[in-house]
């Protein structure tokens, strides 16, 4: 068959990318993780989503770099989990189902601070009930910890205990001779090492806890 129309036959093209979703990001100190939710804005752009990517820097101004994509066009919310720190930037692209891929959505940080302070209970009662066992933090204050320097100090200023784990986990045990630490009050200097959008920052803290068996 000759074509005589001089009209030219084709497939039309899909180049036409989604527009940029609209992101925001809530944070769960005690679980060290950060939820994204975003929404689409289809109001002047296709509407033929097909999945999105999820971007994401542990700087504020390092390059966003692809971790993650969802499988459905309604898969609108991500749970970034098993984190060291919820300090991170997120960013998320619409692909639609050609593979056009849209602009970044604005780009949401997440720095130190959106989350307590790291801070330590004055009492503990290592006496084997299962509970208050350990000095250990408040959990919703680790969140943003890359490690800490602790050493606490008995009364006549012999170290009993130190570690760099920020769940220090002190049993009431002297470290050396691995026997309880008598009832009383000991003393303790911590620097905290925080991770932050422009890298680490130390902190120092200082005080005093009391055993009572």
């Amino acid at each position: 068959i000759i074509n005589f129309s001089q009209i030219k036959c084709g497939i039309p093209y899909d180049n036409v990318p989604p527009c940029p979703p609209v992101l925001s990001v809530t944070t769960n100190c005690d679980l060290i993780e950060n939820e994204l939710t975003w929404y689409n804005p289809n109001d002047t752009c296709p509407d033929d989503i097909a999945k999105y990517y999820i971007y994401y820097s542990p700087f504020e101004y390092g390059d966003l770099i692809l971790i993650d994509s969802t499988n459905h066009p309604d898969d609108t919310v991500y749970i970034h989990s098993n984190l060291s720190s919820v300090t991170a930037c997120y960013a998320v692209t619409a692909i639609d189902s050609v593979g056009n891929e849209s602009e970044f959505s604005n780009v949401v940080c997440v720095d130190y601070d959106v989350c307590p302070v790291y801070r330590l209970p004055n009492i503990f009662t290592p006496n084997g009930d299962n509970h208050n066992d350990y000095f250990v933090p408040f959990p919703e204050t680790i969140a943003a910890v890359e490690k800490i320097e602790i050493k606490i100090f008995n009364r006549w200023g012999k170290i009993v205990f130190k570690t760099d784990d920020p769940k220090i986990n002190w049993d009431g045990k002297n470290q050396q001779n691995k026997q309880d630490c008598p009832q009383g009050v000991y003393f303790y200097i911590c620097d905290v090492i925080e991770i932050t959008l422009d890298g680490l920052r130390r902190r120092n803290i200082q005080g005093s806890v009391t055993i009572y068996r």
